[in-house]
C-alpha cells in the first residue's frame, strides 16, 4: 500500500493490514482474502488458489485468463483436461470404426 487513500500518510492509513491479517478471519466475518483472491506485494503476484487453497506466487499470463490458481494445480488441471481429451479422441475413433466395420457388411 504505497499508493493512494491508505499508502503510509495517506487518510486512510490506519485501515492497512498485512497479509497475514488478511488471511486469518474477523471477529466479524470471514477473512479479507479467500480463495481466489488475486493480489500483488511489491509488483510481484499472489493467489489463494483456489484448488489447493495454498497462498502461492501467482502466474501474470493466467489473470489475463481471470484463472486464479497456482501454476502447479493449473498445470495438472490442464493435464487432466488433455487426457480427457484424448480419452473421447480415441472412443470417437473407435466407435466410427466399429460403424464403418457395420456398413461393410
Amino acid at each position: 500500500m504505497f499508493r493512494k487513500r491508505r499508502n503510509r500518510r495517506g487518510p486512510d492509513a490506519g485501515k492497512r493490514f498485512c497479509i497475514e491479517c488478511g488471511l486469518k478471519p474477523r471477529e466479524d466475518g470471514p477473512a479479507r482474502y479467500g480463495p481466489g483472491a488475486l493480489f500483488s506485494v511489491r509488483g510481484d503476484l499472489y493467489v489463494i488458489c483456489l484448488a489447493c487453497k495454498q497462498l502461492k506466487e501467482g502466474l501474470p499470463a493466467l489473470v489475463v485468463r481471470r484463472n486464479a490458481m497456482c501454476e502447479s494445480c493449473w498445470l495438472e488441471q490442464r493435464q487432466r483436461q488433455k487426457e480427457r481429451q484424448r480419452q473421447r479422441e480415441a472412443s470417437e475413433n473407435h466407435t466410427m470404426r466399429y460403424a464403418a466395420s457395420d456398413l461393410d457388411r
